[in-house]
Protein backbone atom coordinates (compact mmCIF):
# COMPACT_ATOMS: atom_id res chain seq x y z
CA UNK A 1 0.00 0.00 0.00
CA UNK A 2 2.92 2.46 0.59
CA UNK A 3 4.98 1.77 -2.32
CA UNK A 4 1.60 2.19 -4.81
CA UNK A 5 0.86 5.26 -2.77
CA UNK A 6 4.68 6.68 -2.91
CA UNK A 7 4.10 6.07 -6.80
CA UNK A 8 0.94 8.05 -7.49
CA UNK A 9 2.36 10.57 -5.12
CA UNK A 10 5.73 10.80 -7.32
CA UNK A 11 3.11 10.42 -10.90
CA UNK A 12 1.16 12.97 -9.54
CA UNK A 13 4.74 14.92 -8.84
CA UNK A 14 6.08 14.93 -12.31
CA UNK A 15 2.12 15.79 -14.03
CA UNK A 16 2.72 19.03 -11.73
CA UNK A 17 5.59 19.70 -12.93
CA UNK A 18 5.15 19.23 -16.10
CA UNK A 19 2.29 21.39 -16.30
CA UNK A 20 3.79 24.10 -14.98
CA UNK A 21 7.14 23.46 -17.13
CA UNK A 22 4.39 23.17 -20.61
CA UNK A 23 2.10 25.68 -19.44
CA UNK A 24 1.81 28.02 -22.77
CA UNK A 25 1.94 24.44 -25.12
CA UNK A 26 -2.29 24.31 -24.53
CA UNK A 27 -2.26 27.70 -26.62
CA UNK A 28 -0.07 26.41 -29.71
CA UNK A 29 -2.76 25.54 -31.44
CA UNK A 30 -4.54 29.02 -31.22
CA UNK A 31 -0.96 30.44 -31.53
CA UNK A 32 -0.02 28.66 -35.20
CA UNK A 33 -3.80 30.06 -36.41
CA UNK A 34 -3.00 33.28 -35.42
CA UNK A 35 -3.35 35.78 -39.04
CA UNK A 36 -2.02 39.05 -37.69
CA UNK A 37 0.42 39.91 -34.81
CA UNK A 38 0.15 43.43 -33.51
CA UNK A 39 3.60 44.21 -32.28
CA UNK A 40 4.32 46.71 -29.67
CA UNK A 41 7.97 47.52 -28.68
CA UNK A 42 9.62 49.69 -26.17
CA UNK A 43 13.28 50.49 -25.70
CA UNK A 44 15.05 52.14 -23.32
CA UNK A 45 18.64 51.76 -23.20
CA UNK A 46 20.76 54.37 -21.14
CA UNK A 47 24.69 55.51 -22.18
CA UNK A 48 26.82 57.25 -19.09
CA UNK A 49 26.86 61.07 -19.51
CA UNK A 50 29.44 61.69 -16.91
CA UNK A 51 31.42 59.92 -14.12
CA UNK A 52 27.68 60.34 -12.01
CA UNK A 53 25.07 60.42 -14.59
CA UNK A 54 23.49 58.53 -17.31
CA UNK A 55 21.44 59.91 -19.93
CA UNK A 56 19.53 58.58 -23.52
CA UNK A 57 19.96 59.31 -26.71
CA UNK A 58 16.22 59.48 -28.44
CA UNK A 59 17.63 58.55 -32.32
CA UNK A 60 19.65 55.39 -30.98
CA UNK A 61 16.75 54.06 -28.95
CA UNK A 62 13.98 54.40 -31.62
CA UNK A 63 16.06 52.71 -34.34
CA UNK A 64 16.93 50.08 -31.84
CA UNK A 65 13.04 49.25 -31.52
CA UNK A 66 12.43 49.21 -35.31
CA UNK A 67 15.25 46.92 -35.76
CA UNK A 68 14.21 44.61 -32.96
CA UNK A 69 10.83 44.46 -34.68
CA UNK A 70 12.15 43.70 -38.09
CA UNK A 71 14.59 41.00 -36.37
CA UNK A 72 11.49 40.08 -34.48
CA UNK A 73 9.07 39.57 -37.90
CA UNK A 74 12.14 37.74 -39.26
CA UNK A 75 12.37 35.16 -36.60
CA UNK A 76 8.83 33.98 -36.01
CA UNK A 77 8.27 33.80 -39.60
CA UNK A 78 9.80 30.81 -39.42
CA UNK A 79 7.51 29.57 -36.79
CA UNK A 80 4.10 30.91 -37.41
CA UNK A 81 2.23 31.95 -40.93
CA UNK A 82 1.21 35.15 -39.67
CA UNK A 83 1.49 38.88 -40.91
CA UNK A 84 3.42 41.14 -38.13
CA UNK A 85 2.33 44.56 -37.95
CA UNK A 86 4.56 47.16 -35.97
CA UNK A 87 1.63 48.96 -33.96
CA UNK A 88 3.40 50.90 -31.53
CA UNK A 89 7.58 51.75 -31.22
CA UNK A 90 7.83 53.84 -27.66
CA UNK A 91 11.07 54.90 -25.63
CA UNK A 92 9.98 54.48 -21.64
CA UNK A 93 6.27 53.50 -21.92
CA UNK A 94 6.82 51.30 -19.31
CA UNK A 95 7.10 54.37 -16.78
CA UNK A 96 4.34 56.68 -16.23
CA UNK A 97 4.46 59.78 -17.49
CA UNK A 98 5.67 62.66 -16.80
CA UNK A 99 9.17 60.68 -15.67
CA UNK A 100 12.16 62.50 -17.28
CA UNK A 101 15.61 61.67 -18.16
CA UNK A 102 18.92 63.25 -19.34
CA UNK A 103 19.36 64.31 -23.23
CA UNK A 104 22.54 62.82 -23.88
CA UNK A 105 22.70 65.14 -27.00
CA UNK A 106 22.06 68.11 -24.81
CA UNK A 107 22.13 67.50 -21.09
CA UNK A 108 20.64 70.68 -19.82
CA UNK A 109 17.48 68.93 -21.87
CA UNK A 110 15.23 66.48 -20.43
CA UNK A 111 13.72 63.64 -22.26
CA UNK A 112 10.15 62.92 -20.79
CA UNK A 113 8.61 59.72 -20.67
CA UNK A 114 6.94 58.17 -22.73
CA UNK A 115 7.85 59.21 -26.82
CA UNK A 116 6.11 57.71 -29.36
CA UNK A 117 8.04 56.78 -32.13
CA UNK A 118 6.87 58.81 -35.43
CA UNK A 119 9.06 56.58 -37.72
CA UNK A 120 6.53 53.78 -37.28
CA UNK A 121 3.52 54.83 -39.35
CA UNK A 122 0.32 53.02 -38.20
CA UNK A 123 -2.61 55.36 -37.61
CA UNK A 124 -3.79 53.24 -34.61
CA UNK A 125 -0.64 53.49 -32.28
CA UNK A 126 -2.13 56.08 -29.87
CA UNK A 127 -5.17 53.93 -29.42
CA UNK A 128 -2.66 50.78 -28.52
CA UNK A 129 -0.62 53.16 -26.13
CA UNK A 130 -3.96 54.21 -24.58
CA UNK A 131 -5.09 51.02 -23.98
CA UNK A 132 -1.74 48.67 -23.58
CA UNK A 133 0.21 51.27 -21.10
CA UNK A 134 -1.15 49.58 -18.24
CA UNK A 135 -0.11 46.03 -19.31
CA UNK A 136 3.21 47.16 -20.60
CA UNK A 137 3.75 48.43 -17.25
CA UNK A 138 2.90 45.36 -15.72
CA UNK A 139 4.95 43.28 -18.11
CA UNK A 140 8.25 45.02 -17.35
CA UNK A 141 10.57 43.54 -14.52
CA UNK A 142 14.20 42.51 -14.43
CA UNK A 143 14.04 38.66 -12.80
CA UNK A 144 17.78 37.60 -12.41
CA UNK A 145 17.61 34.12 -11.16
CA UNK A 146 15.60 30.86 -11.95
CA UNK A 147 13.70 31.48 -9.18
CA UNK A 148 13.18 35.25 -9.56
CA UNK A 149 11.85 34.07 -13.39
CA UNK A 150 9.46 31.49 -12.00
CA UNK A 151 7.68 33.96 -9.80
CA UNK A 152 7.64 36.22 -12.62
CA UNK A 153 6.17 34.27 -15.11
CA UNK A 154 3.54 33.20 -12.34
CA UNK A 155 2.80 36.83 -11.56
CA UNK A 156 1.91 37.47 -15.32
CA UNK A 157 -0.50 34.40 -15.71
CA UNK A 158 -1.77 36.27 -12.38
CA UNK A 159 -2.23 39.60 -14.39
CA UNK A 160 -5.30 41.06 -16.12
CA UNK A 161 -5.12 41.74 -19.78
CA UNK A 162 -8.77 42.51 -20.57
CA UNK A 163 -7.83 46.16 -21.72
CA UNK A 164 -6.66 44.31 -24.84
CA UNK A 165 -10.46 43.86 -25.93
CA UNK A 166 -10.64 47.44 -25.99
CA UNK A 167 -8.32 47.01 -29.23
CA UNK A 168 -11.56 45.29 -31.05
CA UNK A 169 -9.33 42.55 -32.79
CA UNK A 170 -10.41 39.60 -34.04
CA UNK A 171 -10.20 35.91 -32.94
CA UNK A 172 -7.32 35.38 -35.33
CA UNK A 173 -5.44 38.42 -33.92
CA UNK A 174 -2.66 39.14 -31.08
CA UNK A 175 -0.82 41.79 -29.63
CA UNK A 176 3.09 40.86 -28.82
CA UNK A 177 4.69 43.35 -26.58
CA UNK A 178 8.14 43.17 -26.18
CA UNK A 179 10.40 45.73 -23.93
CA UNK A 180 14.08 46.53 -23.85
CA UNK A 181 15.67 47.84 -21.17
CA UNK A 182 19.28 48.21 -20.37
CA UNK A 183 22.75 50.25 -20.55
CA UNK A 184 25.10 50.80 -22.99
CA UNK A 185 28.63 51.19 -22.04
CA UNK A 186 31.38 52.14 -24.49
CA UNK A 187 34.29 49.63 -24.12
CA UNK A 188 37.00 49.96 -21.80
CA UNK A 189 34.98 52.80 -20.36
CA UNK A 190 34.96 52.26 -16.15
CA UNK A 191 31.65 53.14 -14.44
CA UNK A 192 30.59 52.64 -10.76
CA UNK A 193 27.64 50.43 -9.56
CA UNK A 194 25.21 51.56 -8.64
CA UNK A 195 26.49 55.51 -8.19
CA UNK A 196 23.66 57.54 -9.68
CA UNK A 197 20.30 56.91 -10.70
CA UNK A 198 19.17 57.31 -14.42
CA UNK A 199 15.96 58.42 -14.53
CA UNK A 200 15.38 61.42 -12.52
CA UNK A 201 12.44 61.72 -11.04
CA UNK A 202 12.20 57.76 -10.05
CA UNK A 203 16.16 56.80 -8.51
CA UNK A 204 15.00 53.49 -9.91
CA UNK A 205 17.61 52.81 -12.42
CA UNK A 206 21.16 52.24 -11.45
CA UNK A 207 24.20 51.92 -13.84
CA UNK A 208 26.45 49.05 -15.42
CA UNK A 209 29.96 48.65 -15.82
CA UNK A 210 29.59 46.83 -18.71
CA UNK A 211 26.76 46.77 -21.22
CA UNK A 212 23.55 44.84 -20.19
CA UNK A 213 19.90 44.35 -21.32
CA UNK A 214 16.83 43.22 -20.32
CA UNK A 215 14.03 41.41 -22.58
CA UNK A 216 10.12 41.42 -21.63
CA UNK A 217 7.59 39.70 -23.92
CA UNK A 218 4.38 38.55 -23.97
CA UNK A 219 1.73 37.27 -26.31
CA UNK A 220 -1.79 38.35 -25.73
CA UNK A 221 -4.64 37.16 -27.27
CA UNK A 222 -7.56 39.57 -29.02
CA UNK A 223 -9.37 38.89 -25.70
CA UNK A 224 -6.75 39.48 -23.03
CA UNK A 225 -5.27 35.59 -22.94
CA UNK A 226 -1.83 35.13 -22.18
CA UNK A 227 -0.58 32.70 -24.14
CA UNK A 228 3.13 33.27 -23.84
CA UNK A 229 5.55 35.05 -21.78
CA UNK A 230 9.50 35.20 -21.04
CA UNK A 231 11.97 37.15 -19.70
CA UNK A 232 15.77 37.36 -20.65
CA UNK A 233 18.50 39.02 -19.40
CA UNK A 234 21.97 39.53 -20.88
CA UNK A 235 25.14 40.80 -20.25
CA UNK A 236 26.07 42.12 -23.82
CA UNK A 237 25.82 44.87 -26.65
CA UNK A 238 22.46 44.68 -27.92
CA UNK A 239 23.50 47.46 -30.31
CA UNK A 240 26.21 45.86 -31.94
CA UNK A 241 24.46 42.55 -32.40
CA UNK A 242 22.27 43.70 -35.74
CA UNK A 243 20.22 40.55 -35.99
CA UNK A 244 19.97 40.59 -31.98
CA UNK A 245 19.78 36.84 -32.62
CA UNK A 246 21.44 35.91 -29.26
CA UNK A 247 18.65 38.13 -27.12
CA UNK A 248 15.69 36.92 -29.33
CA UNK A 249 16.80 33.67 -29.44
CA UNK A 250 16.96 33.24 -26.14
CA UNK A 251 14.51 35.26 -25.17
CA UNK A 252 12.22 32.95 -27.61
CA UNK A 253 13.72 30.00 -26.45
CA UNK A 254 10.42 28.65 -24.32
CA UNK A 255 7.71 30.05 -27.52
CA UNK A 256 5.51 27.16 -28.01
CA UNK A 257 5.94 26.38 -31.24
CA UNK A 258 9.25 25.46 -32.31
CA UNK A 259 9.18 24.83 -35.98
CA UNK A 260 7.87 26.25 -38.78
CA UNK A 261 3.81 25.08 -39.50
CA UNK A 262 2.68 23.76 -42.55
CA UNK A 263 1.25 26.65 -44.77
CA UNK A 264 -2.54 27.21 -45.19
Amino acid sequence: MNKLLTIVVLAFHFSAVQAKKDQFKQHAEHIKALETVYVVTDTTIFEPVDKERSGLHLPFNQQIGQNMFANLEEMLAKRINSRFTHALSAVGLYQKENVYTIDVEDINQHIIFPVLDEGVDYSESLNFKTHLDYIVGRTYAWPRTRKELKQYRSRMLEENYSAVNELNLSENEAVLILITTGSKVPTKKAVGEAVASTILTLGLFTRHSVSANQLNAALISHDGQLLWTNSYFLKSKIHTDFKQEAFLRRLFKTFPIKKQPRSR
